[in-house]
């Protein structure tokens, strides 16, 4: 009997030994030092976010970590919340006493002056609160001499204010907008239809007159507007002109020095709208007043500014100049126009780089980094494995590679990310990863992650080295999860079960109830993806990084991850990561 148990006990020993032979072939444990550090603290700026999402707070906060830069917010009880303002009064208060203990400021005038993004769409300043907005700029330019302080603003978007909520009042307002730009440009679509991109409003795209001349719209703009209650109408261009006004003098105190530089963003535009002619005639004041790009610059976009304008801060300190190579998954893609853009691809990558003085190279192996933009879509699908392979052989090169992962329908099959995982790419080896929202966003994102990524590995000494890859690894792997599995999957999964509940409005979670059961969704199936992730091969290759005039290999272990809604409603996530790093 104590033979047999014997046998018994020698067989489950040899069992058990075979199993962790095949778990230690699968998933190798790691050979090296444990990194868990990020970079010591060496300047500290101030950020007044455009509002208190993720991507306009600690989206910024974590890429100034990878660089050393303690990114200093207000606190949460002065801040906006979904639709409650922000403090204004309190938040120039804090501000002014902030900043004497601090390098140098980027500051959203859509939070000093309204509140926030959202609170800039209900209303608009009149000219009192604008006078008192650019009194309080001068007087801390006067308080802090010497302090770096860069600010932007958000042109309005197309839509009617909130204020106007009729459906017919607005779908007659986006008309007249859009052919309000057809007339200052002297064009109109043959097809009739005035909107180049998909709008927010359902409106866009439906069919139109079809115009041949400039007489004929002048004569629609006369109909619509003798439809259009006039105080809508005056509230409308009420809006623009105020805001033309406030930009302007924003102008002119970059160009005399109290605020170092102005950006503009345009959000979700269209070709032929008034945002469009608002942009035209800044365009010609500072051309007309002789104010520089330096000074005072329009881009695309707005969630994403302020990290862009802390990666131009970064280079502009250490007179860095990066050079990109520009690929795409497919030509077409360089002109592709998407939705809620009013440029092509190509466009808005080259308005990024022109912004922080990078140069775009035609040799890949003179680039500091290659920036790969990858739009996907039903008929390039079948070219994603041919774009999976040119991003690995960069990476065999020692290339940095920032990837822009888009979707034309912004769906998961349409994107690189499920090929780069099937064919075991060392993910980690990327340099940036960016697919959420606009092209804008995405693309202002990626720049920025890698522009701070190689500014400071440019720098770092040998020793500094694992903890600039340590910081710029958990950036990397909030996107992945985020803009891949959240965005492009699991936020449908919440939304549909949601709807079958009988809560039509995701965008207005109750706190007591459906928001906490979409929480419970939420990081039930997150926990499942990150988990795949994180036991993938492509999540657990080695990588190399070449920096202090030697190369350091890494690998990845025990992905995990949190995550909650920070408004009520399953738009946006706050994404926090943690993993392993080892370095060899």
């Amino acid at each position: 009997m104590k033979e047999k148990i014997g046998k018994i006990i020698i067989w489950l020993v040899m069992l058990v030994s075979v199993a962790a032979g095949f778990m230690y072939m699968l998933h190798p444990q790691p050979q090296g030092t444990l990194v868990d550090k990020y970079p010591e603290v060496k300047q500290r700026i101030i950020l007044v976010p455009l509002d208190s999402r993720p991507p306009c707070q600690e989206l910024v906060q974590a890429n100034g970590r990878t660089a050393g830069i303690e990114v200093v917010v207000p606190p949460h009880e002065l801040m906006d919340y979904y639709t409650l303002a922000g403090d204004t009064a309190g938040l120039r208060k804090w501000l002014q006493q902030e900043l004497p203990r601090c390098d140098g400021a980027i500051i959203s005038i859509d939070q000093l002056l309204y509140g926030g993004l959202l609170a800039s769409r209900e209303r608009t300043a009149d000219k009192k609160e604008i006078e008192d907005l650019l009194a309080f700029l001068q007087q801390l330019h006067q308080e802090n001499i010497g302090k770096t302080i860069y600010a932007f603003n958000i042109l309005p978007r197309m839509q009617p204010p909130a204020a106007i909520e009729g459906y017919q009042d607005r779908k007659n307002l986006l008309e007249w907008s859009r052919l309000q730009g057809m007339l200052v440009l002297g064009q109109w679509p043959e097809d009739g239809t005035a909107a180049d991109a998909e709008s927010l409003e359902d409106t866009a795209g439906e069919e139109m007159t079809k115009f041949t001349d400039k007489q004929q719209v002048a004569e629609k703009i006369r109909e619509l507007e003798a439809d259009i209650p006039k105080e809508q109408l005056a509230q409308y261009r009420e809006l623009y002109a105020n805001n033309g006004y406030l930009n302007r003098q924003l102008a002119l105190m970059a160009q005399q020095g109290t605020i170092k530089q102005l950006v503009l963003g345009q959000d979700d535009g269209e070709k032929y709208s008034l945002p469009n002619i608002e942009k035209r005639e800044l365009q010609e004041f500072f051309q007309h007043n002789h104010i520089s790009e330096k000074q005072a610059v329009i881009l695309h976009g707005a969630d994403e500014l302020a990290l862009g304008m802390l990666a131009e801060m970064q280079l502009s300190q250490q007179k860095q100049n990066m050079s990109f190579y520009l690929d795409y998954n497919v030509p077409e893609t360089e002109d592709q126009v998407m939705p809620y853009m009013a440029v092509s691809m190509g466009e808005t990558v080259r308005e990024r780089l022109r912004f922080t003085e990078s140069q775009e190279v035609s040799d890949s192996q003179a680039a500091d980094a290659v920036l790969f933009i990858s739009c996907g879509d039903a008929d390039n699908m079948n070219r994603r494995a041919a774009a999976a392979r040119k991003i690995e052989n960069y990476l065999a090169q020692g290339k940095m590679v920032a990837l822009v992962d888009m979707s034309q329908h912004f769906q998961a099959q349409e994107t690189l990310f499920p090929v780069l995982l099937k064919s075991k790419m060392p993910l980690n080896g990327l340099a940036a990863y960016s697919g959420w929202n606009t092209a804008s966003n995405s693309i202002g994102t990626a720049i920025a992650q890698v522009q701070l990524y190689h500014a400071t590995l440019a720098n770092a000494s040998a020793e500094e080295v694992p903890a600039v890859v340590y910081s710029n690894i958990v950036n990397l792997n909030n996107r992945f999860c985020e803009d891949y599995y959240y965005l492009k999957d699991v936020i449908t999964l919440v939304n549909d079960r949601l709807h079958k509940a009988g809560y039509e409005n995701v965008y207005d979670l109750d706190l007591e109830h459906n928001y906490q059961w979409s929480l419970q969704m939420l990081r039930q199936a997150m926990g499942q993806s990150i988990g795949y992730l994180g036991h993938s091969q492509a999540m657990e290759r080695e990588f190399t990084v070449t920096a202090a005039g030697r190369s350091f290999v890494f690998t990845v272990r025990n992905l995990q991850g949190d995550m909650y809604f920070p408004w009520p409603r399953t738009f946006e996530v706050n994404m926090q990561t943690q993993m392993e790093l080892y370095a060899k």
